[in-house]
């Protein structure tokens, strides 16, 4: 009897610990999604208010550091020249000294993770980083 009952509370006791790491692993994944959201509205705000007032702007100062950036990418055989980058020190996500949240001439953004190749981002329903339809 206490066999089985120490079996019992030792398979509660994985099961627990299980569900706590998917959690967390599923909290952190959208933690990082809702970072690179966040990024993708400052810089594409930045990115309009530069096409309209012609100056550079940073809605969020404290954390993000919007700035002139003029690499150019190519994806899939098409070149990109970026205008304006972002990195966000603060955040997780972009943790690496590497990872940078481009913009080019005609608002496409380009995510710059570290080693990973350039990706294109956009946040509508058929994307990998969905959050909500946004057009700079």
């Amino acid at each position: 009897m206490k066999m089985k009952l120490a079996i019992f509370f030792i398979t509660i006791i994985l099961g627990l610990a299980c569900l706590l790491v998917g959690g967390a692993y599923i909290h952190s994944r959208a933690m990082k999604r809702a970072a690179k959201y966040n990024a993708y509205v400052t810089l594409t705000k930045a990115y309009q208010d530069m096409m309209k007032y012609g100056v550079v702007t940073n809605s969020l100062p404290a954390g993000a550091q919007v700035y002139p950036y003029t690499n150019r990418f190519s994806i899939q055989g098409t070149n990109y020249d970026c205008v304006l980058g972002l990195t966000w020190p603060t955040l997780p996500t972009f943790s690496s000294n590497e990872t940078v949240m481009a913009i080019t001439g005609n608002g496409t953004v380009i995510w710059l993770g570290g080693r990973d190749a350039p990706q294109l981002i956009r946040f509508d329903q058929r994307s990998p980083f969905w959050g909500g339809s946004l057009t700079p």
